[in-house]
C-alpha cells in the first residue's frame, strides 16, 4: 500500500502547489502465524495437486494488518501453518491422523469420545493468529463417512475454541464453546434432514464477533450471543469420521 499527500500554499495572487510525499508504506502481504505446540495428534503426509472438489475461492493469499484479515489456505503443501490436537476424553479410535494428500488436508482417524458424550469430542487442526478478533471463517470439505465435521474460531492451540459442527448421521448442528476441558452448547438445531448426503462437497461458515452466526452452504442455521472482545485463531474439527477409504477431506479454508 502506497500513500501520497498533497499540500497547497497560497501567497498573495500566486498559488504554489507543493506535492509532498508524506508516507510510503509497503504492505508485505505475508502472514506470520502465532502457534503453540500440540503433542497428541499423529501427523504426516505429502504434498500434491490442488483438489477440484469444493467451490474454491479465487486467488491464494495470506495477509493480515491491524484492520483486516485476508487469509486463504489451499492445503497444497505442508507449510507448517497448522498444529494438531485432540479434545480431552477422546477415548475411542484415537489419536487423530492428519495428512496432506492430493491438495487436501485429510483426517483419517475415527477418533471420538464416549458414546454418550454430548457435545462430541474429537480431533482438531489449529492455525491462524491468536490476536484475530472479529471475522468470518469458511471451510470446504467432503465427507464419505457418517460423523461430525466442524470449523473453529477464537481458537487456541491448547484446545480452547468456539466450534460450529454438523453431524452427518443426525443432521444436528451445534455451536459449542470449549474452555479448559469444559464443553458448553451455545445453540443447536436440526440443520439438515438426516441422513446428510455423503460424498458431496459442502461449505461451513462461522462468523465470530458480537454474535456467533453459523452457516451451511451460505444458509444461516444457528445464532448465539458472542463476545466482541474475544480473540483467537481458526481450525478444523472431526469426530467419529475419517476412516473411510478417502478420509475426511478439507479442500480450503478462508478468513475475512
Amino acid at each position: 500500500m502506497i500513500t501520497f499527500a498533497a499540500r497547497s500554499c497560497v501567497t498573495g495572487m500566486d498559488t504554489t502547489l507543493a506535492l509532498c510525499l508524506a508516507a510510503l508504506t509497503v504492505a508485505p502481504g505475508c502472514f506470520s502465524p502465532d502457534f503453540g505446540t500440540m503433542a497428541s495428534a499423529d501427523t504426516g503426509g505429502s504434498s500434491g495437486t490442488q483438489s477440484a472438489s469444493g467451490a474454491e475461492p479465487e486467488g491464494s493469499e495470506t495477509e493480515s494488518d491491524d484492520d483486516d484479515i485476508d487469509f486463504l489456505e489451499e492445503f497444497d503443501t505442508d507449510a507448517g501453518l497448522w498444529t494438531f490436537g485432540d479434545d480431552p476424553g477422546t477415548e475411542q479410535e484415537g489419536p487423530g491422523r492428519w495428512e496432506y494428500r492430493n491438495g487436501d488436508l485429510v483426517q483419517l482417524s475415527d477418533v471420538s469420545g464416549p458414546d454418550d458424550a454430548t457435545p462430541s469430542r474429537g480431533t482438531y487442526a489449529f492455525g491462524g493468529d491468536v490476536d484475530w478478533d472479529a471475522y468470518r471463517v469458511e471451510v470446504s470439505f467432503t465427507a464419505d463417512d457418517d460423523g461430525v465435521v466442524g470449523v473453529l474460531c477464537h481458537a487456541f492451540p491448547n484446545g480452547d475454541y468456539v466450534r460450529f459442527d454438523l453431524d452427518h448421521e443426525t443432521g444436528l448442528a451445534q455451536l459449542v464453546r470449549a474452555d479448559a476441558g469444559t464443553f458448553t452448547v451455545l445453540a443447536e438445531s436440526l440443520a439438515l434432514t438426516p441422513p446428510v448426503a455423503l460424498g458431496v462437497p459442502r461449505v461451513l461458515g462461522l462468523e465470530c464477533g458480537a454474535d456467533y452466526r453459523a452457516f451451511v452452504d451460505d444458509t444461516l442455521v444457528l445464532e448465539a450471543p458472542g463476545d466482541i472482545s474475544a480473540e483467537g485463531g481458526v481450525g478444523l474439527y472431526a469426530s467419529g469420521i475419517g476412516d473411510g477409504p478417502n478420509g475426511l477431506r478439507f479442500h480450503w479454508l478462508e478468513v475475512d
